[in-house]
């Protein structure tokens, strides 16, 4: 999308009908560069950039995979949000024809007392299953079909005074994709667009590079 042009919406009219949304920010700051210094690499995951074509049609889906199962491995980028306010995380993952156990997505806010939703994910079937570990007061989790991606979605409200969101996904982090049971090997995950937004639901993807 070019800079000043409107978003056109093609799903439910062949000729395309402007798409309407309320002004919203994509606090994460590199959303499609997952090697870059902003993304903290918990535990070294082993990261592969530019691996795949993305749902814009450019070759920048980078890769994030456990290879050794000896500590959860993740990246994350954290960015400040209003205190008690509600936060959603959107990701673009690669759909997979099989797997090695589950993915995973994860809402923190910190600043105040610690509060998290965990969305373990499935990459063949396209479900986002909120994790019984999760503390945080009410949460929401959806799915959306693009073609060869799926788009995960997870939403939750602070409960806790935190004035920090972060965004956080898990190469593995579940075997039975119904709770968190830790360390484990898993699939390579093809990963795009992160996007962390304050409000209910996930607008429409916006791009970063180097700033919010």
């Amino acid at each position: 999308v070019g800079s000043g042009e409107p978003r056109i919406d093609f799903s439910n009219d062949a000729k395309g009908a402007l798409k309407l949304e309320p002004q919203r920010s994509n606090l994460i700051t590199q959303s499609n560069d997952f090697s870059n210094a902003s993304w903290t690499k918990g535990n070294n995951p082993t990261i592969t950039t530019n691996i795949a074509i993305a749902p814009d049609g450019t070759l920048t889906a980078d890769g994030i995979q456990d290879t050794d199962g000896a500590n959860l491995k993740a990246v994350y980028e954290s960015a400040s949000v209003n205190s008690n306010s509600t936060t959603t995380l959107s990701v673009f993952v690669k759909k997979e024809s099989t797997k090695v156990n589950f993915g995973g997505l994860m809402l923190l806010y910190s600043g105040g007392t610690i509060k998290y939703v965990y969305g373990i994910i499935d990459e063949v079937n396209g479900t986002i299953t909120i994790a019984p570990e999760s503390n945080i007061g009410s949460s929401s989790a959806k799915v959306e079909d693009y073609g060869t991606y799926w788009r995960f979605t997870l939403t939750g409200t602070d409960n806790g005074g935190n004035t920090t969101a972060r965004f956080q996904y898990y190469a593995s982090f579940s075997t039975n994709g119904a709770n968190v049971t830790g360390n484990s090997i898993g699939s390579v995950r093809t990963l795009w667009g992160a996007q962390l937004e304050q409000g209910s639901y996930a607008t429409s993807y916006i791009p970063t590079q180097g700033s919010a």
